[in-house]
């Protein structure tokens, strides 16, 4: 008889612990799921020496998506869901470990989803010159390289037609919606870096 009210006793406890686990679990699903709902995440987060380049998913109801770095206000970014941080005038610093995060809001600064990732920047100065990414748009693209050491500038050509001269930076933009390129064609990009002198 107390065999069987042992067995009976413990035959509850393990009912009701399986009853809190699935609660516990149940919670954590409906807590989880709507964050995973949102799907809000990086399609692209790219590290160059001195820039970071970074392509979102677009957050439904969002008007806006405010931009920081380590915890600093940076950029603001409307009707779009792309950004860079780092530019000619004002560099990031190569291998250097930065934490990015994004917050979609709507008028008010009414906060609908965030989105964090820590990243490093790349080496300055690469032993090899080499075409690293190339971001299609419909008017534009996006262009980024290897700098290397000793060069001063990079002339750019489009079809073999020049068209700009980047100094000491990874990477430009060509094109634009003053100066748009055709959807849909195919151009040929020659970079050349150089030395003083065109050499």
């Amino acid at each position: 008889m107390d065999e069987k009210r042992c067995v009976k006793s413990s035959f509850h406890g393990t009912v009701k612990l399986m009853k809190r686990l699935l609660l516990i679990v149940f919670l954590l699903i409906c807590l989880i799921t709507p964050v995973l709902g949102d799907e809000f995440v990086f399609h692209s987060l790219e590290a160059y020496p001195t820039q970071l380049y970074m392509i979102w998913s677009a957050v439904e109801g969002a008007e806006y998506y405010d931009i920081y770095l380590d915890r600093a206000p940076l950029k603001r970014v409307q009707g779009g869901t792309m950004a860079f941080i780092g530019d000619e005038e004002n560099p990031l610093e190569s291998q250097r470990s930065y934490e990015v995060l994004i917050i979609a809001r709507q008028t008010g600064d009414i906060d609908l989803a965030y989105l964090s990732e820590r990243i490093t920047t790349a080496e300055r100065y690469s032993q090899e010159f080499a075409l690293l990414a190339a971001h299609p748009w419909p008017n534009q693209f996006d262009l980024f390289w290897t700098m290397v050491e000793g060069a001063k500038y990079y002339d750019l050509y489009l079809d073999r037609v020049p068209i700009k001269r980047v100094w000491q930076s990874h990477g430009t933009t060509i094109g634009s919606n003053e100066q748009p390129l055709v959807s849909n064609q195919t151009y040929e990009i020659l970079v050349i870096e150089r030395k003083e002198g065109d050499v």
